[in-house]
């Protein structure tokens, strides 16, 4: 510290030299033993084979992979653990994934909705595609988030499962944020076009999700007064040459 309290600043310099680069010489993977069609599966995720200049990011690509592709395939707490021995002397690194949570595959739970209360219960549960019981599929997971998203009554859908290593069966938590389903705009204008002039005053008035049941409502009204007046024949001291005129009203 300097004498009035403030802390000294210090400099660190580092430097980093590049060694020889090291080659993958093993991969292993433990855990998949009683899953052989598994176990070819995720030896084609490993994309850094024997020989190869071993790469940390496509090491944990790999992981990220497995993973998923044991939860497409219904386990649903499937995890990897990635492990590098290096072995710089050799310039060689053996590479171990273990496997966990492929015992038992999982099903699907109970399917619990909040935030439903803008749109009639049975209308979501319409769409929602998984079943209590059923297999667990991520696929399944999202077609019921896109499809409740379509129904166009909520700005947000997240559909959460609730995974347990200390059991297979998988429930699922949706949570559904309401969306603004009406809308009001106004607008004015003023118009010239061949000799006709025009002023108008327009609103219109959307709603996505009439009386709480998704029906939808769009009702556009405009009012206005047109005249054929000769612009140029207008004098500020007299309003006498405006000419003939009506107002007008549109409606869809």
């Amino acid at each position: 510290y300097f004498d009035n309290g403030e802390p000294s600043v210090v400099r660190i310099v580092g430097h980093v030299r590049a060694g020889e680069p090291s080659f993958v010489r093993q991969v292993n993977i433990r855990g998949l033993s009683m899953h052989p069609v598994l176990e070819a599966k995720a030896s084609r995720s490993i994309i850094q084979p024997v020989g190869d200049v071993f790469d940390l990011s496509q090491h944990e690509i790999a992981i990220s992979e497995t993973i998923s592709m044991l939860q497409d395939r219904g386990f649903a707490g499937a995890n990897v653990v990635g492990r590098v021995d290096a072995y710089p002397n050799q310039s060689s690194v053996d590479l171990t994934y273990t496997v966990a949570g492929v015992e038992t595959p999982s099903v699907f739970g109970e399917v619990e909705v909040l935030g439903a209360s803008q749109v009639p219960m049975s209308i979501v549960e319409n769409d929602i595609t998984i079943r209590d019981g059923a297999p667990f599929r991520p696929s399944d997971i999202a077609d019921t988030q896109a499809r409740i998203f379509a129904l166009g009554a909520f700005s947000m859908v997240r559909v959460l499962p609730e995974i347990s290593l200390d059991s297979n069966v998988v429930p699922i938590r949706v949570e559904l944020t309401p969306a603004a389903s009406r809308q009001l705009k106004l607008g004015m204008g003023l118009g010239l076009e061949s000799g006709e002039q025009h002023g108008r005053l327009s609103s219109r008035y959307t709603d996505t999700n009439l009386m709480h049941k998704l029906w939808s409502l769009d009702l556009e009204v405009e009012l206005g007064y047109k005249t054929f007046a000769n612009l140029s024949s207008l004098r500020l001291e007299s309003l006498s040459n405006i000419g003939t005129g009506s107002p007008f009203a549109l409606g869809d």
